[in-house]
C-alpha cells in the first residue's frame, strides 16, 4: 500500500505537470489560432517570388502588410524569412508559456499565505521571463534586418 505521503507528492507532481501543459495550450492558442503575435510578424501568402508579411504592433494588434521580395539572384532569402517567422512563433510559445507558469506560481504561493515580495524575487522566477524574452527579441532582430 502507497502511504499518505507518497500520494500527496504524486498529486502535487500532476498538478505541476497539469499547469505546464495547461499554459503550453493556452499559448499555442493565442499565437497560432488568433494570432497574437506583439511585435511580431506572420505570413499571409506566399506567391513564387513574393511574400505578403502582416506586422503587428506592440500589443499585439494588426499594423500593416508589407510586400516583401528579394532580388533575383537571393530567392533563399524568402524561404529564411518564413523559417525566422515560424521560428518567432516557437519563441513566443515559450515566453508566454513562461509567464503563464510565473503567474499560477505567484497566485499558489501568494494564497500560502507567503509575502509578495519574496514570492516575486524569490526562485529567479522573475529572471526566468527575461532569459525566456531572449530568444524572442533575437528572432525580432533577424526578421527586421529584411525590411
Amino acid at each position: 500500500m502507497i502511504d499518505e505521503s507518497t500520494i500527496k507528492k504524486i498529486r502535487i507532481y500532476l498538478l505541476r505537470v497539469g499547469f505546464v501543459l495547461a499554459g503550453l495550450l493556452f499559448s499555442y492558442i493565442m499565437i497560432y489560432k488568433f494570432s497574437y503575435l506583439p511585435n511580431g510578424y506572420e505570413v499571409i501568402s506566399q506567391q513564387k517570388n513574393s511574400l505578403l508579411i502582416q506586422s503587428y504592433n506592440p500589443i499585439g494588434a494588426e499594423e500593416k502588410e508589407i510586400q516583401y521580395a528579394p532580388p533575383a539572384d537571393e530567392e533563399w532569402k524568402m524561404d529564411y524569412l518564413i523559417d525566422q517567422i515560424q521560428d518567432q512563433k516557437e519563441s513566443l510559445l515559450l515566453w508566454f508559456t513562461t509567464i503563464f507558469l510565473y503567474v499560477s506560481y505567484l497566485v499558489s504561493e501568494t494564497l500560502k499565505r507567503k509575502p509578495l515580495w519574496k514570492v516575486v524575487i524569490g526562485r529567479g522566477s522573475l529572471l526566468g521571463i527575461f532569459i525566456a524574452f531572449i530568444p524572442v527579441a533575437r528572432e525580432l532582430e533577424k526578421i527586421n534586418s529584411f525590411f
